[in-house]
């Protein structure tokens, strides 16, 4: 029969096992994820003005294309 294990969560970064309501293993961890939610926010900016600028030359566009 299976050992059963204690009650246990799993750090959001590296997946290894930590004490129940436990969000991060260590320190490097918590920087780790920090970093990547960061990166992931600054590419959905760049994203988000890129279509922005995008609909504004098309509008633009269609203002001289249009005469």
């Amino acid at each position: 029969m299976p050992e059963r294990l204690p009650p246990h969560s799993h750090c959001v970064q590296c997946d290894n096992p930590i004490a129940e309501g436990e969000t991060y293993c260590s320190e490097e961890c918590r920087n780790a994820k920090r970093a990547a939610d960061e990166k992931v926010s600054r590419r959905n900016w760049v994203f988000i003005v890129v279509v922005i600028v995008v609909l504004i030359a098309l509008s633009v566009a269609s203002l001289f294309i249009g005469k």
